[in-house]
């Protein structure tokens, strides 16, 4: 995953002091996962239902199937940067903090889908919408630590910007997990 080869390359650098180069592993781990993000749902929507065949959708199920997994490729930019955040805060040594991160997207989840399944009689499609909301909230909890500076790996814009090498890097490492 590229939270966790960002992870590995934000971690090694702190701990050589190269405090610049590990701030360019979070952002174009960031920069990744939004993009990787918006390609999983771009090509998810586009190859739906070969993907539903791949992924075992008999035809009694397909159609639930269709439905959730439609609005996790909604989400799915919103979920791979959660992820990636959280991975990056517990590199720097924010474990209490990547804990509560997951607990947020958890939590969320858990509380919302008796209320969009049931509540509002949404059936598959509120799971999905519970499970997207919960890491949006996870995501949005995660971001304020980058933005409002409480993280050693302060993120600027300009490390979002692709660096050849250390884009290298993560993926790297990130494809092995």
């Amino acid at each position: 995953s590229i939270g966790q080869g960002a992870a590995s390359v934000v971690s090694r650098n702190l701990g050589a002091e190269n405090d610049e180069r590990a701030r360019r592993a979070a952002g174009n781990a960031f920069a990744l996962a939004a993009v990787s993000g918006v390609l999983i749902f771009v090509l998810g929507l586009l190859f739906l239902e070969p993907l539903l065949t791949l992924l075992g959708a008999t035809e009694a199920l397909r159609v639930h199937a269709r439905d959730y997994l439609r609005v996790i490729l909604l989400g799915s930019p919103f979920i791979a940067l959660a992820m990636s955040s959280n991975n990056l805060l517990r590199a720097e040594g924010k474990a209490k903090t990547s804990m509560t991160v997951m607990l947020i997207g958890a939590v969320t989840n858990i509380v919302l889908d008796p209320i969009f399944i049931f509540g509002l009689d949404m059936g598959v499609s509120g799971a999905a919408w519970a499970t997207v909301t919960g890491q949006f909230m996870a995501f949005l909890y995660a971001s304020r630590f980058f933005i409002m500076k409480k993280t050693l790996v302060v993120v600027r814009p300009r490390h979002w910007i692709p660096d050849g090498s250390v884009v290298r890097e993560i993926i790297g490492l990130g494809i092995p997990t």
